[in-house]
């Protein structure tokens, strides 16, 4: 009706955008609660520095801090053994709910705290950790205090109807934390601000360092940037790219993307073309290679066994990214251990593929 109103198009993409958002926010948490309760869901020992996982959960949430002008405080006591075994992408999905709500639910200019220390621990082998994510923000009442854990829980609050939520983060936060034989908190006061504490125990690596895991989610959490600012400045010409992906209209939406930065793209329709078209170029011909995972004849974790294990030397390292709407902890794992690089999630983030594109590619 307004296809000739430039601002006003602009407007209605803009709200497209946050109920796409929404709803894919709805789809990915529903289908998490229910891998969780039908036990589909297995914690990793995998090792990781604690450390690093704050850092990276820091860095994670500051564009939304930023955007919302909260002051973060971080409070890290000392702690005796950072290096340990555990789920480390769960834990990261808790934090990252946690804080989240802190963000949303803290009005502008606000003040939040991440307290994180170790405790004595009788458990041999084991580490006692606790986290407190505590803010001043609109706080809750008694009776949803008590119903917070519950699926599809929100508060009866005119302000909270305002603020975009599922009612499913806090049931599977305690989910995942009593899964690692944790425990979670909250007290919170109406108008006054909330605390959530987690203590979990994880296991401690042994010699006290080693391979450290990824921190990563695989979902960028920065809120987004729908524009393709961050990826247009970015210059690859000369490079040429791969794009593996058996849908007409993603394959046509991720070229006309990719292609923005420079890189010279071409097409495969299934793992198998994908396969044939790297061992039919010689050596080192691709620069990058964006795998889709659930394609026809040949997937996307055996293409890229198929190609790690070339005879051409470059297929060892060239640099291969999960293009894939399967962007859960345990999508992300299997991506690395197939021999993937990166794993970007659909719908494309342009930020978080940006980023991904420049680590890679420079």
């Amino acid at each position: 009706s307004h296809v000739d109103d430039r601002e006003r198009v602009l407007d209605s993409l803009k709200k497209i955008s946050m109920a796409s958002k929404h709803l894919l926010n709805l789809i990915n948490e529903v289908l998490d609660m229910s891998k969780i309760e039908s036990g589909k869901v297995e914690l990793k020992d995998e090792p990781f520095n604690l450390a690093e996982l704050v850092d990276s959960l820091v860095s994670m949430m500051h564009p939304q801090i930023e955007a919302h002008r909260h002051t973060l405080e971080l409070q890290v006591e000392a702690i005796e053994h950072k290096y340990v075994l555990g789920d480390s992408l769960r834990l990261q999905q808790v934090f990252t709910n946690l804080m989240g709500n802190s963000v949303k639910y803290t009005p502008d200019g606000g003040l939040l705290t991440l307290s994180v220390s170790e405790k004595p621990c009788d458990r041999e082998g084991r580490g006692c950790y606790e986290f407190v994510f505590a803010d001043n923000g609109m706080g809750m009442s008694e009776d949803y205090v008590r119903r917070i854990f519950e699926p599809f829980s929100r508060a009866d609050d005119e302000r909270v109807d305002k603020i975009q939520g599922t009612g499913l983060g806090m049931a599977i936060t305690r989910s995942i934390v009593q899964m690692m034989e944790g425990d979670i908190q909250v007290e919170s006061r109406l108008g006054e601000g909330t605390r959530f504490t987690v203590t979990v125990y994880l296991k401690l690596q042994e010699n006290g360092a080693g391979d450290e895991g990824t921190n990563g989610t695989g979902m960028d959490s920065s809120g987004g940037d729908e524009s393709l600012a961050g990826i247009e400045s970015l210059d690859f010409s000369g490079r040429r790219a791969l794009l593996v992906e058996d849908n007409e209209l993603n394959r046509e939406i991720a070229m006309t993307i990719l292609e923005t930065t420079g890189l010279a793209v071409e097409e495969a329709a299934d793992g198998e073309e994908a396969v044939q078209q790297v061992s039919q170029h010689e050596d080192g011909y691709y620069d990058i290679i964006f795998m889709d995972v659930r394609m026809p004849r040949m997937n996307g974790y055996d293409a890229t066994c198929a190609i790690r294990a070339m005879g051409l030397p470059y297929c060892k390292t060239v640099p291969i990214v999960a293009m894939t709407a399967d962007a859960f902890a345990e999508d992300v794992r299997a991506a690395k251990n197939a021999g993937m690089n990166e794993h970007v999630s659909k719908p494309l983030n342009f930020k978080h593929l940006g980023m991904v594109m420049r680590k890679l590619l420079n």
